[in-house]
């Protein structure tokens, strides 16, 4: 009876060696740079922040980064126009226009 046991262990054993584990293969993304404009920072105060602006905005350039913060305008009517060149020749360009309209909303 043990040499059957040690048998089966064995047979067992060299089963598990034998076998070739699976490996483990990873998803690449590669070539996935769908709305990666979205990363670029558009006001070069929030630039320098890190892109840290969403408590610091206001205005119209705040659109961009917290459209809650447009009730704090300080101005009756806000403009604000953009361009960043990035990568590759490429240039984003973005505009606001804000209006206080009182209570209206």
């Amino acid at each position: 009876m043990k040499k059957i046991i040690q048998q089966i262990i064995a047979i067992c054993l060299i089963g598990l060696l034998g076998v070739r584990m699976g490996e483990a293969k990873t998803i690449k993304k590669v070539a996935q740079t769908g709305l990666q404009f979205l990363k670029v920072d558009m006001v070069s105060r929030a630039a320098g922040m890190g892109g840290a602006f969403t408590m610091a905005g206001q205005g119209a350039e705040a659109i961009f980064y917290n459209p809650a913060s447009l009730s704090e305008t300080p101005n009756d009517i806000e403009f604000f126009a953009t361009r960043v060149n990035w990568i590759a020749d490429i240039a984003y360009n973005a505009a606001a226009v804000t209006k206080n309209l009182g209570n209206i909303g």
